[in-house]
C-alpha cells in the first residue's frame, strides 16, 4: 500500500555504499562539509497513526481480496521533542500503529541528530514548516530525505544533501567500528580461555 504522503519525488538521497569499501565516494566523517542551513526552532512533535479509511474486503468469486486502505492521521505528543530532547529517544506509549513521527520547525532541512529517530524509534521522521513537508528515512544503511509537499531552494537542497551524507557516513562508520570490536573480542576470547587458572590448595 502506497501512502499519499510518499507520492512526491525524491529530492535528496545519500550515495549507495560500495560492495566492500563502505560509503561510496564520501570522505571521512570529520571532513564532511557542514550544511549552510539547519533548523533553529521546533514548535512541537507528534506521531502519524494509520487510520483505516476502507476496511479490507475478502475474495468474492473470481474477484481477489482487497487490502485495507489507510491514511496517516497526526496526533500531538505533549512533551515529546527531538531537537533539544534526550539523545536516546524512547518511543511513547500508544495502542495505535505508529507509521512515523512528525516535528514542526522553521525549516524542513533535517537537524544534526535527527537520525536518532530512525535508529532508536525505528520509524521515519516527517519534518514540516507548515507550508512544506519532507520525510527522513533509512534503507540498507543509507539515509534519504524525500520532499512530499512544496519545493526547496537550491541552498536548502544542498544543505539537505550534506546532512544526509553526514547521517549515512557516521552510521556506516559506527557499524564498521562495532564489527571490528566484535571481531577483536572474538579473537581474544580463545586466548583467554587457554590461560591456566591458578587455584589455592
Amino acid at each position: 500500500m502506497i501512502l499519499p504522503l510518499l507520492l512526491a519525488a525524491v529530492t535528496a538521497s545519500a550515495p549507495a555504499p560500495a560492495p566492500a569499501a563502505g560509503p561510496a565516494a564520501l570522505p571521512a566523517p570529520r571532513t564532511l562539509p557542514e550544511p549552510a542551513i539547519s533548523p533553529k526552532a521546533e514548535s512541537g512533535c507528534g506521531y502519524l497513526a494509520l487510520k483505516v479509511t476502507k476496511p479490507a474486503e475478502p475474495a468474492k468469486g473470481k474477484e481477489p481480496a482487497k487490502p485495507a486502505e489507510a491514511t496517516p492521521e497526526y496526533k500531538i505528543l505533549a512533551g515529546f521533542k527531538v531537537m533539544g530532547g534526550p539523545f536516546q529517544l524512547t518511543a511513547p506509549k500508544t495502542e495505535e500503529t505508529v507509521w512515523a513521527y512528525r516535528c514542526t520547525r522553521d525549516t524542513i532541512v533535517p537537524a544534526k541528530f535527527d537520525g536518532r529517530v530512525l535508529l532508536f524509534l525505528g520509524k521515519p521522521l516527517v519534518i514540516t514548516d507548515g507550508a512544506r513537508s519532507g520525510v527522513l528515512q533509512m534503507q540498507k544503511g543509507a539515509f534519504s530525505f524525500n520532499v512530499t509537499k512544496g519545493e526547496v531552494t537550491a541552498e536548502e537542497k544542498d544543505s539537505i544533501q550534506k546532512q544526509i551524507n553526514i547521517f549515512t557516513v557516521n552510521y556506516q562508520t559506527s557499524v564498521a567500528l562495532a564489527k571490528q570490536q566484535g571481531a577483536a573480542s572474538a579473537a581474544a576470547a580463545p586466548a583467554a580461555a587457554d590461560t591456566p587458572v591458578k587455584t589455592k590448595r
